[in-house]
């Protein structure tokens, strides 16, 4: 089954992992947050279109990414994010 992908912003930091050192994480504002199929769509679409190193294998939806002042996001309070979680 396809779903429509109803994504209005994402954004990809490294997050550390016990195996493979760091893999990608993508943190996904959708209106669809919370459906395990969804998550799964993502996936398979990244995997098909991206290498093999590249595609996101964690996902987190989340209600809004961090914002800097001049408007882009704030991929190291992700990351800062993502480190405290060990």
């Amino acid at each position: 089954m396809t779903y429509q992908l109803c994504i209005a912003e994402v954004a990809v930091v490294a997050s550390p992992d016990q195996e493979r050192g760091h893999i990608p994480k993508a943190f996904v504002v959708s209106s669809r947050a919370g459906d395990d199929s969804f998550r799964d769509e993502i996936i398979r679409l990244a995997k098909d279109r991206l290498s093999q190193h590249e595609y996101p294998r964690a996902i987190s939806f989340i209600d809004a990414l961090p914002k800097l002042p001049a408007g882009k996001i704030n991929r190291k309070q992700l990351r800062d994010a993502e480190n405290r979680h060990l």
